[in-house]
């Protein structure tokens, strides 16, 4: 390794839906390539993959995300627009506490106007958002 670095990141390039990597642990390898279930590859199939290498993890990642931005024409302009990556919000998705389930006597809709008079009112919580499930 080159001096200084001590973190890679190790992803697809191309075919992100069909890519698979499996950490082999009896021979102890880490294995890129195809996903397991797939029965059928056209002659023309390609798969590329990436590696990127910096010191420290963030940097590494970083400098891996300009390479995909760079390599596929796109820009960080649209995360300015994001109001999830901007701004907190409140999820109500699989795993969190009111995933399909209410309060005592009350409906999906008065429960979460209850939560959100909660946590942005009482508690000063600044959601700017609510997802629904």
């Amino acid at each position: 390794p080159s001096a200084g670095v001590d973190a890679i990141v190790l992803s697809a390039f191309s075919q992100f839906m069909s890519a698979n990597q499996v950490n082999d642990n009896s021979s102890h390898l880490l294995r890129y390539g195809i996903m397991g279930n797939v029965t059928e590859v056209p002659s023309n199939f390609e798969m590329k993959f990436i590696v990127s290498a910096d010191k420290g993890i963030n940097k590494a990642m970083h400098k891996w995300g300009k390479k995909l931005l760079k390599y596929y024409g796109k820009s960080r302009a649209a995360l300015k627009q994001d109001l999830t990556i901007n701004y907190l919000g409140y999820a109500t998705d699989n795993g969190a506490w009111y995933y399909y389930n209410t309060e005592a006597n009350k409906n999906y809709e008065e429960t979460l106007i209850q939560v959100r008079k909660q946590h942005t009112e009482k508690m000063k919580i600044p959601y700017r958002f609510l997802q629904i499930d």
